[in-house]
């Protein structure tokens, strides 16, 4: 069971579908994002999930993660209050401006 366990941290291929280079359209968006949705919602819709519940899943991971230096250059945790579980991470990815 040990040798199946998932390491805690990152998980490998997290931008699965996104064109290389990471360059943008013209509305500021990954190209290849759709890609990149159709991936999770593959894995997870095997699972039974909704795109609601994946949503919950994946933004409630990221309240509780930290950020990793070696991807993106800064460490540390996501949200305000890592402790405390909430809908921030989602609210900042809608309402924040996103620089590449």
């Amino acid at each position: 069971p040990e040798a199946k366990a998932v390491a805690p941290g990152r998980l490998p291929g997290a931008e699965a579908g996104a064109d290389e280079g990471m360059e943008v359209d013209e509305k500021g968006r990954i190209k290849g994002w759709e890609k990149t949705a159709e991936h999770i919602r593959g894995v997870f819709g095997r699972m039974g999930f909704s795109d609601r519940e994946v949503v919950a899943l994946l933004c409630g991971g990221h309240v509780y993660g930290r950020c990793h230096k070696e991807y993106s250059g800064y460490a540390g945790a996501w949200v305000e209050n890592p402790t405390r579980f909430s809908n921030e991470y989602a609210a900042d990815m809608v309402g924040d401006k996103w620089i590449l």
